[in-house]
């Protein structure tokens, strides 16, 4: 399974921190695919990881909403909806924690990842919400 490479003109939604936090999330599923390369994979780093992704997963879903709480964004709820159903996924997948399904939870995680990036925050209205807003990149530091 080849790595994911970040490249902000494929990646980028327009906002900063929600490009590092997408570039963490990439980071993660890498490293679990650096597991998938060892003839047997650590099952102690193997939940490590997973359990560093459903925090930040978690860690994601929470700022990115609230940016888009304070920027009015017209369809939260909808990107509500849909955090919510990734996060029960992802939940199943931390809660089966057997290395042997390492190689299903890496592959659902990538998926999820670039669907989540490609189609839900940038080719959406949500992605030009991020690029468009005037005072909207700046908003988490100004509390």
């Amino acid at each position: 399974m080849d790595k994911i490479v970040w490249n902000d003109e494929v990646f980028s939604v327009g906002h900063a921190l929600m490009d590092q936090h997408h570039q963490q999330l990439v980071a993660y599923i890498n490293q679990l695919m650096e597991l998938l390369d060892q003839p047997q994979p650590d099952e102690v780093e193997y939940l490590r990881i997973l359990s560093a992704v459903g925090e930040y997963v978690d860690l994601h879903f929470t700022v990115e909403e609230e940016l888009l709480r304070r920027a009015e964004y017209p369809d939260l709820e909808f990107h509500h909806q849909q955090h919510s159903g990734y996060a029960d996924k992802i939940g199943e997948c931390i809660a089966l924690a057997d290395v042997g399904q390492i190689v299903f939870v890496t592959e659902f995680l990538e998926r999820w990842l670039l669907k989540h990036i490609l189609a839900e925050d940038m080719n959406s209205s949500f992605g030009v919400y991020f690029s468009h807003k005037s005072n909207y990149n700046n908003m988490i530091h100004n509390d």
